[in-house]
């Protein structure tokens, strides 16, 4: 990240924790706050965000935008997660493969389905990596 894109983000960061929705309602609602980045953002603080995420949240914060709703894995990508497992995976179950993507995406996964595209994304590279049976 460039200098410039450092300052941008700390200043998107600063906007954040000092609009009107967080001063009125998040600040002392931390929990909700929380559950709010996770259901909307896929992490649980806001310095885990993106440049592009981080102006859609102060866009939210500053009551000029809704929500995004966040993107989860397509079923290609599901798919092709399963094919990968199967093929070079020791224990072929289910409950191996969760696992495995839970360690991933660092969040407890029930389902491949629960999967944001970009937590998929990094368990297909980490299987693509992985050595044959």
């Amino acid at each position: 990240m460039t200098p410039a894109q450092t300052r941008y983000r700390k200043t998107l960061i600063r906007q954040v924790y000092t609009s009107p929705r967080y001063v009125n309602y998040y600040r002392d609602r931390p929990d909700e706050y929380r559950a709010m980045l996770l259901k909307h953002f896929g992490r649980s603080s806001s310095a885990d965000l993106s440049l592009t995420r981080l102006v859609q949240l102060r866009d939210y914060m500053h009551l000029d935008a809704a929500l995004p709703e966040i993107e989860h894995a397509t079923p290609r990508q599901i798919y092709k997660i399963t094919q990968l497992w199967e093929a070079k995976a020791r224990d072929t179950s289910e409950s191996a493969m969760l696992r495995f993507a839970s360690r991933i995406a660092k969040e407890e996964t029930r389902a491949l389905s629960h999967l944001t595209k970009d937590q998929a994304r990094k368990v297909l590279i980490a299987l693509q990596k992985m050595e044959g049976r």
